[in-house]
């Protein structure tokens, strides 16, 4: 907001010390929303891996738990232990970064 530039400058901040402390503080609940959501996207990334990856041993993780599925038998248990491994890192990354994340997706919502 133009107002908290102004005051900053009255204060006599100059331009850098406006971005430190005025403009990465209000716009830091974004930046951490964008990256949570962008590693969740990322870690989840499969039509990308499927496409481009043809190495099995560079596979990962959800095209590994794609292969324990064949057409006629499907390895239950192997399935629910990837997804188990896939949901950790998520769930630890939400818990840590959960008022962040809250914050950032309702910016500006609320006068």
């Amino acid at each position: 907001p133009q107002d908290l530039f102004d005051a900053a400058r009255m204060d006599g901040y100059s331009d850098l010390e406006i971005f430190w402390r005025i403009t990465v503080p209000v716009g830091m609940p974004a930046i951490i929303t964008t990256m949570i959501l962008n590693t969740i996207h990322l870690w989840n990334e499969f039509l990308y891996a499927v496409v481009l990856i043809t190495d099995d041993d560079k596979r990962t993780l959800p095209l590994g738990i794609q292969k324990f599925m064949g057409d006629r038998l499907e390895d239950t248990g192997m399935i629910a232990t990837g997804m188990m491994i896939a949901v950790i890192p998520i769930i630890i990354i939400y818990a840590v970064f959960s008022e962040k994340l809250i914050q950032g997706m309702t910016a500006g919502a609320v006068k």
